[in-house]
């Protein structure tokens, strides 16, 4: 007998039946569950598009419903973001944490995820867990100055004034010429009642940036409130001096101090004052958008007017068909580009761009009025009187 007839690897021909047997089998599993995977991903594409439309028309119960059968389907950040969204809208911040929570998770690298659960933590009383958030974000993006002052912000409501004070320090010696760092930092020690050092910080401006009306109003707002009426008017003056201007604060407490009007030279613009509203330290004002009013969030460190996506058709923007890259509270997005008329008080703009974006969370205004519109105009923005001063 020969052995090697019994040792061929060959298969026999019922053996090759089999083996093709089982590879279709295998095959037709692998594309059952393939296709029923896509299925689930078309179907969920469907139930997040209809809970964004829900949103959008303030159907916030049914879009809640739609957007959690889309989470089953598929855990997203986009589903995420839009559940958060809703949830905040409702009013079930503890209910939005745990979702930005779930997000951390899914993103731990996306600092604007950490910096708007620190917002919600400290809205929902956790301050010791803002402001680990607040820090996790600083360590992803340490160049960012909103989430360097919010945390800023959050240790002085924990009364932890020396931190918050070596935060605003390192952000001027980094950039000296970012105004809101030195406003922000004079405000924080104002509202404690320390004027003195309020004082100093705004004197500190001054020698830095002599030429710059904005550190020479706030300067003579401080010394205004310590009753030092002679270097009050002064530096009110020297404010309207580097930049004329009618109707203004600065003029106003000259008159109101002395009895004596400021010549008219220092009041030869044409000016607007427009009252806005404050909330958690935020400005909301009033706008046009082709005909049409608003409210909208007032933010010198946006780049750009923006309208939030659930009030497209109320302003009827003439969309263009190009996108740009925008930080949202999801994250940076492709954010679609319009054009509209824009009136900002007696004063019109034509052809403004606007970027349309996901609204954030629980903002509660149509959209942003960023420098892209304040440009335009000289600003001066007076917090303690609620005051928008534009001259053109």
């Amino acid at each position: 007998m020969n052995p090697e007839k019994f040792s061929s690897s060959t298969p026999s021909p019922i053996g090759k039946i089999m083996l093709l047997v089982v590879l279709v089998f295998c095959l037709a599993v692998g594309g059952f569950f393939l296709y029923v995977d896509m299925e689930a991903g078309r179907e969920a594409e469907v139930l997040f598009a209809r809970a964004r439309d829900d949103f959008k028309n303030n159907r916030l119960d049914a879009g809640l419903k739609n957007v959690n059968r889309a989470l089953r389907h598929r855990e997203r950040s986009e589903y995420l973001v839009l559940k958060g969204d809703i949830l905040l809208n409702r009013n079930k911040t503890s209910e939005g944490i745990l979702v930005l929570e779930r997000l951390t998770e899914l993103a731990p690298d996306n600092p604007h995820y950490y910096y708007l659960l620190g917002n919600l933590c400290f809205n929902d009383g956790r301050h010791e867990e803002a402001i680990d958030h607040y820090r996790r974000a600083v360590e992803i993006n340490p160049d960012n100055i909103t989430y360097q002052i919010a945390k800023a912000a959050m240790l002085v409501r924990m009364n932890r004034e020396d931190e918050a004070e070596a935060i605003y320090r390192r952000l001027i010696e980094n950039d000296p010429n970012h105004y809101p760092a030195w406003e922000q930092y004079s405000t924080m020690h104002f509202n404690a009642g320390n004027l003195g050092r309020a004082l100093e910080i705004c004197e500190e401006a001054v020698r830095r940036f002599p030429d710059d009306y904005r550190y020479r109003f706030e300067l003579a707002t401080v010394l205004d409130h310590m009753k030092r009426k002679a270097d009050a008017v002064r530096e009110y003056r020297k404010s309207l001096e580097l930049r004329p201007m009618k109707n203004s604060v600065a003029a106003r407490r000259i008159y109101e101090m002395t009895g004596r009007r400021v010549p008219p030279a220092l009041e030869n613009q044409t000016t607007n004052r427009i009252a806005f509203a404050t909330e958690d330290n935020l400005i909301f004002i009033e706008a046009d958008i082709n005909g049409r009013a608003g409210r909208f969030l007032l933010d010198t460190g946006a780049s750009h007017a923006v309208i939030f996506d659930r009030y497209r058709d109320k302003y009827r923007l003439a969309m263009s068909p190009y996108q740009t890259a925008a930080e949202t509270a999801g994250g940076v997005v492709q954010a679609e580009v319009g054009y509209g008329s824009l009136r900002l008080g007696p004063y019109d703009l034509e052809q403004v761009p606007i970027m349309v974006i996901p609204v954030p969370g629980r903002m509660k205004a149509d959209g942003i009025i960023g420098m892209s519109v304040l440009q335009n105009f000289r600003f001066e923005i007076d917090r303690r009187d609620g005051l928008l001063t534009l001259t053109r």
